[in-house]
């Protein structure tokens, strides 16, 4: 005959309480992305000095990068077919003179003053050397001549501005003699 045995069941705590969260994990952590995400939470805070250091040493390396992209002067050029190349740069010597430094004023049609600011350089014909001509207050006088002699809505076009870079070429002609001067170049135009 069989006997039932009577068992002693021990009290093993139950995986949920009332609430419905589980006693192996703190009341408001979820399983997934929720509990990833505040065991990251947990790292970053206790370990701050850490965590600063490798933001601090990521914002420093891109820091020094920028700084010598823009300091090495070289600019990547993308080619067809996506591939990307430094541009080529002239061996060759320059022979222009530089003219810098022009600052002007100039009416504008309501009376007021503007400010012109421009560099410009003189090409000189191949073969020919041009010599001294920044040094040269005669050339410096001239181009300052022509330029308050325009008005602003002439300066502020690009035909205007063709058209004053013609009349500088031509009054370099008559001070140094034919053939010296090829053509004018504005490094710096801008009028404020």
């Amino acid at each position: 005959m069989v006997r039932k045995a009577k068992l002693d069941i021990l009290d093993i705590p139950s995986e949920e309480d009332a609430a419905g969260n589980r006693k192996d994990n703190p009341p408001g952590e979820r399983t997934g992305l929720h509990f990833v995400i505040n065991r990251i939470n947990g790292w970053i805070f206790t370990n701050k000095i850490l965590a600063l250091s490798i933001v601090g040493g990521l914002l420093f390396l891109m820091f020094i990068a920028g700084l010598w992209m823009a300091l090495s002067g070289k600019r990547a050029v993308e080619k067809p077919g996506g591939a990307i190349a430094l541009p080529e740069t002239s061996s060759a010597p320059y022979s222009g003179t530089r003219l810098d430094g022009f600052v002007v004023d100039v009416k504008d049609d309501g009376g007021n003053l503007r400010v012109l600011i421009c560099d410009l350089v003189l090409e000189p014909v191949p073969g020919q050397a041009v010599k001294d001509l920044e040094s040269r207050i005669d050339i410096r006088q001239t181009v300052y001549r022509i330029l308050r002699a325009r008005e602003v809505r002439q300066l502020m076009v690009p035909e205007g501005r063709s058209v004053l870079k013609k009349e500088i070429q031509a009054e370099m002609v008559r001070l140094l003699g034919d053939g010296k001067v090829k053509d004018v170049y504005f490094t710096r135009y801008m009028i404020l």
